[in-house]
């Protein structure tokens, strides 16, 4: 089955518009915990919340 959700366009939209240590914090979480993307806005907030 072909399993693309609107939380896989968005994450994958993500990557493609954040860059150097935005884009190696993300790529250092890991796959099993960002898997959707409420947990994505979450744990962005968390981790840039000083420059929010």
């Amino acid at each position: 089955s072909y399993d693309y959700t609107i939380d896989t366009h968005k994450l994958n939209l993500f990557t493609a518009t954040v860059k150097d240590e935005t884009l190696r914090w993300f790529m250092g979480l890991g796959r099993d915990v960002v898997t959707t993307w409420a947990k994505m806005k979450e744990k962005f907030l968390t981790e840039h919340q000083d420059y929010c």
